[in-house]
């Protein structure tokens, strides 16, 4: 049996997604519900509004506000996923948060790119509910479970 310490003080996984289709952020939701992990789920619909968000809470000093966990569609308006992730690796305030990349092909030179620009994971993009359950249930596994996330020190 393994113990269970949430990544910040309120017991919290704090993720926040990126994606802009409104079935997929709807699928998400529902499929976050079916785990059994205690999770604050955030939706931005581009990758603009993702690096808004994050730097608002940068500029307030809002450590205890931000996300553990970065789901990055690649393909969205305004600011697509490869555009964010850059920015956000590139910020010595935010490249310590985790990024999973996802998109509905798995292009090995799209893949091979977004681990070079520093997106920590990448997965296909679930086209069932059923799909997005189990690979959300996995990736809250994982990075809550398994790994020791990094703290903000903002």
């Amino acid at each position: 049996m393994s113990v269970y310490v949430a990544p910040n003080r309120a017991g919290v996984c704090r993720i926040l997604i990126a994606e802009d289709d409104p079935d997929d952020q709807f699928l998400a939701q529902g499929a976050f519900e079916q785990t059994d992990e205690n999770v604050d789920v955030t939706f931005v619909e581009d990758g603009q509004a993702l690096i808004d968000h994050l730097c608002a809470r940068v500029y307030n000093g809002d450590g205890d506000g931000m996300p553990d966990l970065l789901l990055v569609d690649i393909n969205m308006p305004r600011k697509n996923g490869r555009e964010a992730i850059l920015e956000i690796k590139s910020h010595k305030d935010l490249r310590h948060i985790p990024i999973i990349a996802y998109s509905t092909s798995n292009f090995s030179g799209e893949v091979q790119f977004l681990y070079q620009i520093g997106a920590n994971s990448f997965v296909v993009k679930p086209n069932s509910f059923e799909g997005w359950i189990t690979t959300l249930d996995a990736i809250l596994k994982y990075w809550f479970r398994i790994v020791e996330l990094p703290r903000a020190k903002v």
